[in-house]
């Protein structure tokens, strides 16, 4: 996929006593509902920047929080490694979201490889998000996820390979909280399978059809609610 140059900007904002910073990109026509995009690493890379600018192509007020920031006693560490510190940090990136102007209040948590994972986790401890998608994600560490704050929220799962137990274990706990859930396969693909930086992973028809189903279960779920 060709890229064109970056559309929107660095911002800062505040978790608990330190700042961190994140990359924010609104839509061209106004406002819209607003998505956290969670990358597989904890800083921000190119390919999460990209992102971000195409759901605020298609109408999403987007931001990427950049997980590795110094911390109150100025010593830099990846909050990553840390399911409470991360979830901090996506509830401070939603709560400056609240601050956008151009956000209309609605809300989804979309994820990548690690990122996946822990969007499931800050779809759980967010009450305002009522969509999510996990790219690819890692599922260990999700054992202490309360569940059961799925209920009305709509999820999709996009795993590279077979279903797992682990894909399979997600959508039975959130189907059963009274939520929605759909794992799709991608029987030949790699786990990176959408990131067009990793020529090695990347998988373009694969990604596309990914992008495809992400928009629609986004759309009719934030956008048609912001309307």
């Amino acid at each position: 996929m060709a890229k064109g140059p970056l559309m929107g900007r660095k911002v800062a904002f505040t978790v608990a006593a330190s700042v961190a910073e994140g990359y924010l990109a609104v839509p061209e026509t106004g406002s819209g509902p607003g998505l956290l995009v969670v990358g597989r690493t904890a800083g921000l890379t190119g390919h999460v920047s990209s992102v971000v600018d195409r759901f605020a192509a298609e109408g999403f007020v987007a931001f990427a929080p950049d997980l590795y920031h110094p911390a109150a006693d100025g010593e830099p560490f990846p909050t990553a490694v840390a399911l409470p510190n991360v979830l901090a940090d996506l509830v401070g990136a939603a709560h400056h979201l609240d601050g956008v102007p151009e956000f209309s209040g609605q809300l989804g948590v979309v994820g990548f490889g690690a990122g996946g994972g822990l969007a499931l986790a800050a779809a759980a401890e967010l009450a305002s998000a009522s969509a999510m998608v996990a790219f690819y994600p890692e599922l260990e560490g999700l054992a202490d996820v309360p569940w059961a704050r799925f209920r009305g929220k709509a999820a999709i799962v996009h795993q590279s390979g077979r279903m797992d137990t682990a894909s399979a274990a997600v959508q039975r706990r959130i189907t059963e909280a009274g939520g929605s859930c759909r794992v799709y396969e991608y029987a030949d693909a790699e786990p990176d399978f959408f990131n067009d930086d990793r020529p090695g992973s990347y998988h373009p028809e694969d990604a596309r059809t990914a992008w495809a189903r992400t928009l629609e279960l986004l759309r009719p779920t934030l956008l048609a609610r912001a309307a």
